[in-house]
């Protein structure tokens, strides 16, 4: 989240895992007794209370790590620049920000990939992999830079997270979504309940930006990226949040075994920021969000930029596939 224009009283709760349907049968402990901790804490006492709900070793080297980090993330955050324009507007007040390029080079470049993945067999992915992806190549980095170099995305992005030093392209992927994909559904895997708002999530770390292009005419039907507007900038308890990181890349609770321990937390840390699935269809605020969320099919654009420590979804088709290139700059 943003900590210049914070937005305190969205009014959003973090559903609790243990409450989701068809869990009612897992061992559940009683609510540990023990005091949860502010950021204020040093490290070496936050070790302590990760050691007192003992945890193994994954999620506890997670929760520290994402401790250390969000210590002095804040002071990283505070707008110390400004750009004029619409682009930067929507992005700092909205969370995201739409563009229409050029993506015919893209797509040319493509093609082979783009045919394989489509003509690939449907298959259970592991949890957190894509049903049919493919990592582009410096050579496809180089079209895909040609491409956006034409926006002001990067001027964008850069003055957005006013850190004073460029952003680059971490990593990209082609991502081919089709009615049959899996993955989207890979928190709390072995379930059968679907909620209206699965896969709605927030990603664990805030030190980047994320761009989303369209290669092919994306509608409703087309699984669009979806974002719910000015969530990127929703204050959540820090303490809470650290736990919800860490539990998202830490576990996608898909079966007994890996919700055992998390289900043994304290209530108000048993959540995940892959929040979409437990946010059950007969809790009032789903429809909250649901009346907020932004479906971005081609009319608005073929090219997003948006924040991902707001909440956002997205290849989940009905009956239309969707071909699509993620971008992390970082």
């Amino acid at each position: 989240m943003r900590f210049d224009n914070p937005i305190v009283d969205h009014g959003f709760i973090f559903p609790d895992i243990a409450d989701f349907p068809g869990l009612e049968g897992e061992r559940l402990e009683q609510d540990l007794n023990i005091d949860i901790p502010s950021m204020s804490v040093s490290i070496s006492e936050f070790k302590k209370f990760i050691y007192r709900l003992n945890l193994n070793k994954n999620l506890s080297e997670r929760l520290l790590n994402y401790f250390i980090f969000y210590k002095s993330f804040e002071n990283s955050r505070i707008k110390n620049s400004y750009m004029p324009g619409n682009n930067f507007e929507q992005l700092y007040i909205e969370g995201y920000t739409s563009y229409t390029i050029n993506t015919a080079k893209l797509y040319k470049n493509l093609e082979i990939e783009i045919d394989k993945l489509l003509s690939a067999a449907d298959w259970k992915p592991p949890p957190g992999s894509y049903d049919r992806s493919f990592k582009l190549t410096e050579e496809h980095e180089k079209i895909l830079l040609q491409s956006i170099s034409e926006t002001n995305i990067i001027d964008t992005a850069n003055c957005y997270l006013a850190r004073g030093r460029s952003l680059k392209i971490s990593s990209s992927y082609l991502i081919v979504s089709t009615p049959t994909d899996s993955n989207w559904k890979q928190f709390l895997y072995d379930q059968t309940y679907i909620s209206k708002t699965t896969n709605l999530h927030i990603d664990p770390k805030e030190d980047l930006l994320k761009i989303m292009i369209y290669l092919n005419e994306i509608t409703e039907d087309s699984g669009p990226f979806s974002y719910v507007p000015k969530s990127n900038r929703w204050v959540h308890d820090t303490i809470e949040g650290i736990f919800g990181r860490a539990i998202s890349t830490g576990s996608y609770c898909d079966s007994p075994s890996s919700r055992e321990q998390i289900l043994r937390l304290p209530k108000s840390l048993r959540i995940s920021y892959n929040f979409g699935r437990t946010l059950t269809d007969d809790n009032p605020l789903q429809e909250k969000i649901l009346q907020k969320e932004t479906k971005m099919i081609s009319s608005m654009g073929n090219c997003f930029l948006f924040d991902p420590a707001g909440m956002h979804r997205g290849g989940i088709c009905n009956n239309k596939n969707r071909i699509a290139i993620q971008v992390l700059l970082r």
